[in-house]
């Protein structure tokens, strides 16, 4: 640029010698320093306009320049503010409390985990180990929910053969009433020192 602007100014100041000579002289030697004159205006001009057209073309690479340098700019600030966003998430993820503690889970401890599953317990990740300690929780608390069933349904057989015995006693109990009305006139008769005496049973 600053080498264009010399040339520039070089022409200039030929033109300006060129018209300096042309007021000195007059006639023919005046004619060909017109026409010096004239070369050195088109001169002037031609570089003007070199100088005005790569004047453009940094102008178009000084914006084009600036875009990508606002293209970037842009990328890092989308960059940094993603990275507070993922710092504040993990930041909360560490921080996070629940709202039921391990004690109001019921989660077993880590000892009797440890008792469980050494394997699984001696994992350094501890996100791993919990997810180890709450997958065993679930398998333990599925067992004893399928026992649960189970003595349910041993219950309810109890109590149905229970009642069951029930019926047969109170159906007993009304038979050997009637033996007892048949029988005692006869023991009467006998005169037996035994008398026998019936309860009701429940």
């Amino acid at each position: 640029m600053a080498a264009e602007a010399g040339s520039l100014s070089d022409a200039f100041c030929l033109l300006r010698a060129a018209a300096e000579r042309v007021v000195d002289l007059r006639g023919s030697e005046g004619a060909g320093a017109q026409a010096e004159g004239w070369q050195a205006i088109l001169d002037l001009k031609a570089r003007n306009r070199e100088l005005y057209l790569s004047l453009e073309a940094r102008r178009v690479q000084t914006a084009e320049a600036k875009a990508a340098l606002e293209k970037t700019h842009l990328q890092l600030q989308n960059l940094l503010y993603e990275k507070a966003h993922y710092t504040q998430e993990i930041k909360s993820c560490r921080e996070f409390k629940s709202a039921y503690s391990e004690e109001e889970v019921g989660l077993s401890s880590e000892v009797e985990f440890a008792a469980v599953s050494p394997a699984l317990a001696s994992t350094s990740d501890g996100h791993a180990r919990m997810l180890s300690r709450l997958s065993c929780e679930l398998a333990e608390r599925k067992r004893l929910a399928e026992d649960l069933l189970e003595l349910k349904r041993r219950r309810k057989a109890l109590l149905s053969e229970i009642t069951g015995q029930r019926t047969l006693v109170l159906s007993l109990s009304s038979e050997l009433a009637e033996v007892r009305k048949v029988s005692t006139p006869s023991c009467l008769s006998t005169r037996s020192p035994r008398v026998w005496s019936f309860t009701r049973i429940v």
